[in-house]
């Protein structure tokens, strides 16, 4: 059986109450190369620059007190947890069960956490295949996506179909076994699918947009701050007198998402999202 993703979920406790900022997908991802580098620089270096494997990472999901519209505060003993999903080329997952179960310490923002455990999941190709009839498929992106569709320097700031499912079928194509790779009809898809944003009870669509911090490069003597910006928000995509084909494409492309992440910097905590095919 072909492995295509593993889903590792890892959980942490911080030793003491302490402030990290709201942003925390790219601390996420430093701190776990961090640990790496420790034990193993070159291939920490590896996984970095590697074009063979690809990295998302959720945010840290727990329990926590907003500071203030910069920080947040985390519990003393309580259980945090964040996922890292890797599309698996190298053999990275080993790598990633020695750091876990060496019972290691992460350093996010200059607090320490102690890893307290880890599950994995393990997907292939063949799971994410659609074989039934889709009636529609949901969205919810919970960490901000940033799609620069068509080479545009400008990023997307709303859930448009096309941006979305052509940023899906981009990813899919470098990644999938040749065999399981296809193109979208964008002329299908514009006339027989919709995006219907979530709205709140005066009908204004629930998404929202942000800039945030995907990593800090020097400048000079100071470190200066990189910034991406997209959406979040839930929104469900139907299908009008939509070819079987097309449903099906899209159905493994929702599937795929949750896994994947969606658009760019997924390996910083972007474009973390939660998808479901309705039936």
């Amino acid at each position: 059986m072909l492995l295509v993703i593993n889903s590792i979920e890892i959980t942490c406790k911080p030793y003491e109450d302490s402030l990290i900022p709201h942003s925390t997908g790219h601390l996420l991802y430093s701190a776990a190369l961090n640990s790496i580098r420790k034990t193993n620089p070159e291939l920490s270096k590896e996984v970095h620059s590697s074009k063979k494997s690809q990295m998302s990472v959720t945010p840290l999901n727990g329990e926590f007190d907003r500071k203030d519209s910069n920080r947040k505060r985390v519990f003393q003993d309580t259980e945090y947890n964040f996922f890292i999903n890797l599309i698996d080329s190298e053999g990275f997952q080993e790598l990633f069960n020695d750091f876990v179960l060496s019972g290691e310490t992460l350093e996010i923002a200059g607090e320490d956490f102690k890893v307290t455990g880890m599950n994995t999941e393990e997907i292939t190709w063949q799971d994410m295949m659609e074989k039934k009839d889709p009636k529609g498929l949901s969205f919810h992106f919970m960490s901000p996506v940033c799609i620069k569709y068509k080479d545009s320097e400008v990023a997307e700031m709303y859930p448009h179909r096309e941006a979305v499912f052509k940023a899906l079928e981009n990813s899919w194509n470098r990644n999938a076994p040749e065999q399981m790779r296809f193109e979208l009809d964008i002329e299908e898809l514009k006339k027989h699918v919709n995006e219907k944003p979530e709205r709140n009870k005066y009908g204004d669509p629930e998404y929202q947009t942000h800039n945030t911090v995907v990593t800090r490069k020097k400048d000079g003597e100071n470190r200066k701050q990189i910034k991406a910006f997209g959406f979040t928000g839930k929104t469900e995509y139907g299908f009008k007198n939509a070819p079987d084909q097309l449903k099906k494409k899209l159905a493994i492309l929702t599937r795929y998402a949750k896994h994947a992440g969606l658009g760019s910097h997924t390996a910083r905590g972007l474009g973390n999202t939660y998808t479901e095919v309705r039936y």
